[in-house]
């Protein structure tokens, strides 16, 4: 008798949960897993606590009769800030979520033989599916917010050496536009044209 999806999940939860997050840390450098591994609740480990906690969460809710949206936005959310942070490509930092396909299927079908109805497996693949388009959405959306955190900086900047009369310092527009597209390049760093990666005067004057 097959048993029921959600069922089989909630009784094997806590297993399906550490494998995800295993596959979750497999994203970062082999060296780094063992710190991200250690989650004991506190703050010493962020990055690998909110994924864990993340990953918890989203997983119970997924396996409620019906999730609730706003729920899973919250979850998809802590992880895919940590992402955009780290600037990933958006296909990288929301591979997380359809990767636990194959948690599922490794666990309902061990040696091929499915334990579960195929359509109850297609169904919460599918609610898989659109968790992955949230995180694409949530993932642009926290990219643009640090974009624009990032050219609110740089125009701060040059206001600054404008009102101290370094104009020499200052960008003119053409200069500040093409800052402002190399933003997110190279982990952030500044352009040439950018106000931190001029040299002044003084420093020209030294051979700096």
């Amino acid at each position: 008798m097959m048993q029921r999806l959600k069922e089989f999940l909630q009784t094997h939860q806590k297993a399906l949960r550490d494998e995800w997050f295993k596959l979750a840390l497999s994203a970062y450098p082999e060296t780094g897993r063992p710190f991200f591994e250690k989650v004991t609740g506190g703050f010493d480990n962020p990055v690998g606590q909110t994924i864990y906690d993340s990953l918890t969460a989203l997983l119970a809710e997924l396996l409620q009769d019906a999730p609730e949206e706003e729920v899973i936005l919250v979850q998809v959310s802590n992880i895919m800030a940590i992402k955009a942070v780290q600037d990933v490509a958006p296909s990288k930092a929301a591979s997380v979520f359809p990767a636990f396909k194959q948690v599922v299927m490794r666990a309902v079908c061990p040696k091929g033989k499915c334990q579960v109805e195929t359509e109850e497996l297609i169904d919460f693949f599918d609610a898989l599916d659109t968790v992955t388009l949230y995180a694409f959405d949530v993932y642009l959306e926290r990219r643009v917010q640090i974009y624009e955190m990032r050219l609110a900086q740089i125009k701060a900047n040059n206001d600054i050496l404008v009102r101290a009369n370094l104009l020499d310092q200052a960008l003119d527009m053409e200069d500040f536009m093409r800052c402002a597209s190399t933003i997110g390049e190279d982990g952030g760093a500044a352009c040439s044209s950018c106000p931190s990666a001029r040299p002044s005067q003084s420093d020209e004057s030294k051979g700096v």
